[in-house]
Formats: structure tokens, C-alpha cells, sequence
């Protein structure tokens, strides 16, 4: 039904619905004006990443019975067709706006987080996060680099847990990893380290499956060329201008 305020948009059941809740539908506006919001977050947090699934166009409520009339692919609208009929066939899937507002935060978490590969680390040393933190404390002040808030290993079964290190903002995070990357060759407390560190942003799981993917196609091609043909960008790679002997 539109109500004054334009056709609307069937959310699923949750285990907090009742037959006392408010009635199952919200404004197709609203729906779009959040969506659009998210997208543009995903854009500015997740540059590389896919977004959320496009949503489809508004639904019309005819009846009380969750009955609709959606134009079929031979243009037969006489036959109405029902709600789950319809999503399981030619709509795309929804996103509640709870799982929205979730994967929104988790986005702009990871948009402050760094995370340092191959760093040192003594699994039964309860106090590592804290050296961590302290290490790279010293570290971005002796640089002039915003310091890390908190350090955190991501439990993993390798030999050096990923240290996750938490920054203020996005800006802060940035900034950060241009002065690790920029200091790792030359600073001694990092070009010592025989695991040689490395430093990214924290990514989303598809993200990181691509990181995978782009790493082993770097690696296996530089070491068939005998050279450093390819280099690593973010996610991606790129020829490299001025290849090396691979080692």
C-alpha cells in the first residue's frame, strides 16, 4: 500500500517480530536513502570492494493475503504472483536494514585498522599485544606518525599472528602506513627483522582472497622471469617500471 509516501518494501521476519510489532513494511524512500548512504561508505571505506547486491525496484501491496502483480517475461500481468514466489525467482536478494547497519560498522572499523604481517611474535607471551603496542608507539613517534590506540593478534595458525594496530580515523591509519613504507628499509628496528614485515589495511574476506590470488601470481611470475616484473599494488598488481634480479 503507499500510504502518502510511495510504494513500499517487504522486510523479512525477525525473532523480535510479534503480532503486536508494527506493520512489516517500511517506505520504499527510506529503504533507498539508507542503501544509498551505505553504498557510499563501502565506496570511501572498501575502494576496492564489490558494494552490497543492487535492490530492486518498489513492491505494491494489493492485499492483506502477500499477493503482488509483477509483470512476467512474456508481459502477462493477469495472474498475480506470490511474494516468495517472486523473491526466490526474479528478485534480488534484500538486505535487512540491521545486516546494513552492521556491515557499515565492520566497514569503518576496518578503515581504521592496520594490520602487520610477519612481525615477531611469541604465542605464550600474555604480555605481546602490550609490546606490540609499544613497539609501534616508539616507532610512529620517532617518524612523526600518528600512534596506534591498540595492537591485537588475530589468532592464526602461522608462525607470526597478523597484529592488528587500531588508529583514531581513516586519515590516521593512512598515514601510518605511508610512513611504514617508507621507513621499513631504513629504520634498523624493521630492515633487522629476518621475517621482513610487511603492512596493509585490514581487508574484507573478499578482499583478501584477491590479496592471495595477486601475491602468488606476482611471486610465481617473478620467479619464472628471474626478475621483479610485477609489483604489488593494495590488492592488485602492476608491471614494474624498473624490474630487479628477483631473489
Amino acid at each position: 500500500m503507499l500510504n502518502g509516501r510511495g510504494p513500499r518494501v517487504k522486510r523479512a521476519l525477525t525473532e523480535t517480530d510479534s503480532n503486536d510489532a508494527p506493520p512489516k513494511f517500511v517506505a520504499y524512500e527510506d529503504y533507498r536513502a539508507l542503501y544509498d548512504h551505505v553504498l557510499k561508505l563501502t565506496r570511501q571505506c572498501l575502494p576496492y570492494g564489490t558494494g552490497p547486491p543492487t535492490i530492486g525496484e518498489p513492491v505494491f501491496c494489493h492485499s492483506n493475503n502477500d499477493v503482488f502483480s509483477f509483470s512476467s517475461p512474456n508481459g502477462d500481468e493477469s495472474r498475480p504472483t506470490s511474494y516468495a514466489e517472486i523473491s526466490a525467482k526474479n528478485l534480488p536478494k534484500q538486505l535487512s536494514t540491521l545486516s546494513i547497519a552492521q556491515e557499515a560498522a565492520k566497514m569503518l572499523d576496518k578503515a581504521t585498522r592496520a594490520v602487520i604481517e610477519r612481525f615477531p611474535d611469541s604465542k605464550d607471551d600474555p604480555e605481546q599485544e602490550k609490546r606490540d603496542l609499544e613497539f609501534f608507539s616508539t616507532f610512529s613517534t620517532k617518524h612523526g606518525l600518528p600512534s596506534p590506540s591498540q595492537a591485537h593478534r588475530h589468532p592464526s595458525k602461522t608462525a607470526c599472528r597478523p597484529l592488528k594496530l587500531q588508529f583514531a580515523s581513516n586519515s590516521d591509519r593512512d598515514k601510518f602506513l605511508n610512513g611504514f613504507f617508507k621507513a621499513k628499509n631504513a629504520d634498523p628496528s624493521l630492515s633487522s627483522i629476518q621475517s621482513r614485515p610487511r603492512a596493509r589495511r585490514d581487508l574484507t574476506r573478499e578482499e583478501l582472497k584477491k590479496l592471495y590470488e595477486s601475491r602468488k601470481f606476482v611471486y610465481d611470475n617473478n620467479l619464472k622471469e628471474k626478475s621483479s616484473k610485477f609489483i604489488m599494488v593494495d590488492i592488485e598488481y602492476k608491471l614494474n617500471k624498473n624490474p630487479r634480479p628477483f631473489l
